[in-house]
Order: structure tokens, then sequence, then C-alpha cells
């Protein structure tokens, strides 16, 4: 194999998150050092294709224990000021959960489903 046979997986990051609505879908990647400000990009898989979700350093801290395989709801509060420094700071609710396994036993068969016959295969 040539080095000219490689090929880069690129995932599309979609569109930006506007953070009217929640952001609800499956973590399908996380980009470090991404744009001028060498920020996190989350990039979530939802119903209607992936959406890209900017961080910050409050929605970094959040969503560092999120795995890639998860699902995530990250909610935007808004502007919170701090009590003890009277700054402000875009303020997130982070949600997290396993995707449910399902188990398949194969008993069930699909009527578009093809025999395989364990000779064919080549390993």
């Amino acid at each position: 194999m040539s080095e000219k046979d490689w090929k880069e997986v690129n995932i599309e990051s979609g569109v930006t998150w506007d953070r009217e609505k929640p952001l609800i879908g499956l973590l399908i990647q996380k980009k470090e050092n991404v744009g001028d400000n060498h920020s996190m990009l989350y990039v979530i898989e939802t119903k209607d294709g992936n959406v890209s979700a900017w961080g910050s350093t409050v929605l970094d801290n959040k969503m560092s224990t999120a795995k890639v395989g998860e699902e995530v709801m990250i909610e935007y509060v808004g502007k919170v000021k701090n009590p003890k420094t009277g700054r402000e700071y875009h303020d997130f609710k982070v949600f997290t959960r396993e995707v449910p396994f399902t188990e398949v036993d194969g008993t069930q068969k699909d009527e578009n489903d093809d025999e395989v016959d364990v000779d064919d295969i080549p390993f």
C-alpha cells in the first residue's frame, strides 16, 4: 500500500448551534484547538443532521466528562453574573446518558437478509 492510498477521515460538522433550543443528540466528535481562538468544537449528530457547538470555559468544563458515543443535551441558560467578581458569563446545563445497548440474539430474520455461508468468509 502506498502513501497515496491514504484517505483523510473528516466528519462534516454541519451547522452551528444557535442556542435557542436545547441541543440533543449523539456526541460524535470533540475537536480541539479549532479556529483563531483555539477553541473546542463539539459535533453532535441530531435527527436533523450534524450540529456544531463552540466551546467556552464553562461549556468545556461541563463537557469534559462527556464521551464520544454518548447522548448529550446542552441547554443554554443565558448570561449569569458571578457574585464574587461581578463579571457575566454564558452558562449552560449539560446532561449525558449512555446509548442503550440492544442485544442481537439472531432469532429475528428480516425477509431481505441473505444467508451467509461460513466457507465464503475470507479469514
